[in-house]
């Protein structure tokens, strides 16, 4: 009784998680379409041989019938496309003939609607065009089994290669898992802001190498998996998910040596330049320079009055012993927090309010101009993931670059 009861259970239990399982669904569905392939057959009679074929034939046919009914899951029995691709199979062999005539033509525009284009073509030339009825009964049923054995391979190597790309995706997730909390745990506990943004460039390195994956597979199932050799693909797929990994570590390398040679100011040498514009050339930024007031006119139209007139106080005294003079109270401070300020010159003043903001200091801690100049570092990182001849390039440009410098100026080597 308890067996009985855990017997239902297991199975609602399966029936609830029942979406998860894609080929049981699948199965079940081949099966539901090959119900009808047992009933509505008759046999001849004929001479007394072919009446002992035949009726061996009815034999065989009532025990894959049999089989067949053992599969079913409407009485919670679960087939694999295995066994029932052997039952369809031995199927060939047990029809009558007028049948089998009769559904060769189905069997036939299967075939060559799953193969690929090529392989249908080298079926169709391989035979005489013609009616299936002038072809003998042993070799039709052979032709039939052939081309289901073909069919049925296509469908396992295909739901095979969509097994394999959904494990990839899955490990793909935990990747981008792993990453986001390391990176976000790393970020919560330093207090270094140039090592976060670092974090930051090399994360957005990796995200670029998970996307540009997602892409390819993405790809890979939109096309048969018998274009080109099935076997060699999945090994491809089941196998590779270790260099998969190293693809998403490489994006972030990328990333972060991308920064070093904008750092280095070596990028200069592969960008292309673009000339200054000369004065009265044109455009609108050359005539509302030209609009202007000078630097001179400004400090000719300034006070020139003797500040310590109004305020002795101010007088400038000569300290004592060489000291360096104090700096005045209109003078901004020197460090803020141990460390120098970089004033506007990277958008992070100690008196502005942006300098309060996570994305202010990590782009003043890099010594970018600006957070846009930060975000393109970002973007940039993301490149190098995606594209993955892009720092490769990069560095051939470079490596081109010294090479003909370094031989137009006698091995010297061109100072970025």
């Amino acid at each position: 009784m308890a067996m009985g009861w855990l017997s239902v259970i297991w199975r609602r239990i399966r029936a609830i998680f029942a979406w998860a399982r894609e080929e049981a669904f699948i199965s079940r569905i081949y099966y539901e379409s090959m119900r009808d392939n047992f009933e509505g057959y008759a046999w001849d009679s004929g001479d007394e041989k072919q009446a002992k074929t035949n009726a061996l034939k009815e034999t065989m046919l009532s025990e894959l019938k049999l089989e067949f009914a053992k599969l079913d899951p409407l009485h919670g029995h679960s087939a694999t496309l295995g066994q029932l691709f052997k039952i369809e199979l031995a199927l060939i062999w047990v029809v009558p003939e007028e049948a089998l005539r009769a559904r060769f033509w189905t069997i036939e525009d299967r075939f060559i609607r799953v193969v690929p284009t090529s392989v249908a073509k080298s079926y169709q030339n391989s035979f005489p065009a013609g009616s299936p009825d002038a072809v003998p009964e042993k070799v039709l049923r052979q032709r039939a089994r052939n081309l289901l054995d073909v069919i049925h391979a296509n469908y396992l190597i295909n739901l095979a290669r969509e097994k394999s790309i959904k494990r990839m995706m899955v490990i793909l997730f935990l990747a981008a898992s792993a990453i986001a909390g390391t990176v976000y745990t790393q970020i919560d506990s330093s207090n270094e802001q140039a090592q976060q943004g670092l974090l930051l460039i090399m994360a957005a390195g990796m995200a670029g190498g998970m996307i540009s994956i997602i892409q390819r597979l993405q790809k890979a199932t939109s096309r048969d998996a018998m274009v080109d050799d099935g076997i060699f693909e999945l090994i491809g797929l089941r196998v590779g998910w270790l260099s998969v990994l190293m693809s998403i570590g490489i994006g972030g390398v990328f990333a972060l040596f991308l920064y070093v040679l904008s750092a280095a100011h070596l990028l200069d040498m592969v960008l292309p330049e673009f000339a200054s514009p000369q004065p009265g050339s044109g455009g609108d930024d050359a005539n509302l320079a030209s609009t202007l007031p000078s630097t001179a006119d400004l400090a000719g139209a300034l006070p020139t009055e003797d500040p310590t007139a109004s305020n002795p106080d101010a007088a400038s005294v000569e300290p004592a012993n060489g000291a360096p003079m104090a700096a005045t109270a209109s003078e901004p401070a020197a460090s803020v927090n141990g460390s120098a300020v970089q004033g506007t010159e990277n958008g992070c003043h100690a008196k502005d309010s942006a300098c309060d903001g996570w994305l202010a200091q990590v782009t003043s801690a890099l010594g970018f101009k600006d957070i846009g100049q930060y975000y393109k570092m970002v973007a940039l990182g993301f490149i190098s993931g995606f594209a993955e001849r892009f720092v490769p390039d990069i560095i051939n440009k470079l490596t081109k670059e010294q090479a003909v410098t370094g031989g137009s100026a006698g091995g010297a080597t061109k100072t970025p």
